[in-house]
């Protein structure tokens, strides 16, 4: 019968048969080998330019032959069971080694399918919609799958991860948290390694910080060095209103990373990864 047919033929089918009717957009997208194509391929595509192939575009969408996922451009409606069952498979694989996390991070998702970040909250939305998925705390998970937490490790959680988001650029000590929060050891090392995989907190030596101020440290020393070859520790701090410890801290993390390196006077500048220049 036609449903038993391989998913790929009825996806042909469909490609010929709007060939036939002239449809040129829709017949290339079936045919080709993009689920999700940027506005620069789309608008090749319309086989038009300028405003010709910008109403094309918007008509395929008014139609919900493609569906629009911001700057990342727009994805195939059709070819949605592509996507869907290759996540399937990533989640369900993230979620045999990640059992105690919520889901897989939006940035690692949409990596996987090959669009930009800024893309997963419709990307998201479009795989919800076939209930084969959801979202939880902002991760994307399979529909049964439950973290492998207790209420209290979940409330625990919860509460570090809101004292290290307050204490932004100021990452407080673990062992200050620990004690606040009363977590045994056990507990404590289990809810950082989850907020570390969950790429919401950076390790800095002794101290816990949200990973977003990380990147805001990074972006401030960067700043310094377009004034400086040599940063000091003190412009340093100046510039992030740390204490020395955390300040020396983090600089010797961003030495580790291959970042910076010290020399005589303080910093210079090693490596800016392309993600933050």
């Amino acid at each position: 019968s036609r449903n038993s047919r391989p998913a790929r033929l009825r996806r042909l089918e469909k490609a010929l048969a709007a060939a036939r009717e002239n449809d040129v957009l829709m017949a290339e997208l079936l045919a080709g080998p993009h689920t999700v194509a940027s506005r620069n391929q789309l608008s090749r595509l319309t086989q038009t330019v300028g405003k010709d192939a910008e109403a094309v575009i918007s008509e395929a969408e008014a139609r919900g032959q493609v569906t629009a996922l911001g700057n990342a451009g727009w994805l195939v409606t059709e070819r949605l069971t592509e996507i869907t069952g290759a996540v399937e498979k990533l989640l369900g694989r993230y979620h045999a080694s990640h059992s105690h996390a919520w889901g897989m991070a939006p940035d690692n998702v949409c990596k996987h399918v090959g669009v930009d970040p800024h893309a997963f909250g419709p990307l998201s939305k479009a795989l919800a919609k076939t209930g084969r998925m959801k979202v939880q705390h902002g991760k994307l998970a399979l529909p049964d799958f439950k973290p492998d937490l207790s209420a209290k490790q979940i409330k625990w959680r919860e509460d570090l991860l809101l004292r290290i988001e307050k204490a932004g650029m100021n990452a407080p000590a673990r062992g200050d948290l620990k004690k606040d929060l009363g977590v045994a050891e056990t507990d404590m090392k289990l809810l950082i390694r989850l907020l570390v995989e969950e790429g919401l907190v950076t390790v800095v030596g002794h101290n816990l910080m949200l990973t977003s101020a990380n990147e805001e440290c990074r972006a401030r020393l960067i700043a310094l060095f377009t004034e400086e070859e040599v940063v000091s520790l003190k412009a340093f701090r100046e510039a992030t209103g740390m204490g020395r410890n955390l300040a020396v801290a983090l600089l010797e993390w961003f030495d580790r990373e291959g970042f910076t390196r010290r020399v005589e006077g303080g910093r210079v500048l090693v490596n800016a990864p392309k993600s933050h220049a």
